[in-house]
């Protein structure tokens, strides 16, 4: 489906509920102002590319398929959400202004990548809930947001082996100082929460990490912040 103006439906403005739907791909399509999701894909291997979406209103943010789909080059403008993320996802050189809520919302999603994408004028950048694994985000950046990342771990949950690799926050592309209101990585972890680990390597951070893990066994770690070379900090 490529090329299409969808504007003002009562509902969803793309939605495919296929979940045998293999390889559909979703090319240079203008979504706005629809009465649902911007976009609702359930299947596998689906190609979201050079959209534009602008002012749907879903509550939730659009959903991408559940294995090995990827979103790359497309615009998000005063979402209420940017992506819910499935399994395997690549979500790469995408760009979120103004989402309501989230850019990113990964929850029981698995081994995906985060590549270059930029997040600015948002809610939370990223957000990481339950069951959120082995999750890799590269050169991201995230800026002038209510938060950059938030961490939302429950009792019980799995939420290890997160790696955030030469992402700035609170950043802009000139380099320019945009704080991340309430902290460029924030939120807490239940104090009976299970399996949470997440490391930062080469992080350019401006208000660095507030964040609280209760139990011993649960931890963040940070590698050379804000280019202060041969350091570890750990939470």
């Amino acid at each position: 489906i490529s090329g299409n103006v969808v504007f003002r439906n009562q509902q969803a403005g793309i939605y495919d509920l296929s979940f045998s739907g293999r390889r559909n791909k979703y090319l240079s399509n203008f979504v706005s102002g629809n009465a649902g999701y911007g976009m609702y894909l359930i299947g596998s291997q689906i190609q979201v590319s050079s959209n534009t979406f602008i002012r749907n209103n879903a509550p939730m943010a659009n959903s991408l398929g559940s294995n090995n789909s990827e979103a790359s080059f497309n615009t998000f403008l005063f979402e209420p959400g940017g992506i819910y993320v499935g399994n395997n996802a690549t979500i790469r050189e995408n760009t979120f202004k103004h989402s309501a809520g989230y850019a990113l919302f990964m929850s029981a999603s698995f081994q995906s990548l985060t590549v270059r994408n930029i997040v600015s004028g948002g809610g939370s950048g990223f957000q990481f809930d339950v069951n959120s694994r082995q999750q890799t985000t590269l050169q991201n950046k995230l800026y002038a947001n209510d938060m950059g990342v938030f961490f939302n771990a429950y009792a019980g949950s799995r939420n290890d082996g997160n790696v955030f690799v030469e992402d700035s926050y609170g950043y802009d592309a000139a380099g320019t100082a945009q704080p991340n209101t309430s902290g460029d990585v924030v939120g807490s972890v239940s104090s009976n929460a299970g399996n949470f680990s997440s490391t930062f390597k080469s992080a350019r951070m401006q208000s660095g990490i507030s964040y609280y893990v209760t139990e011993a066994s649960n931890w963040i770690a940070s590698y050379n912040q804000s280019s202060d070379t041969g350091t570890l900090r750990v939470w």
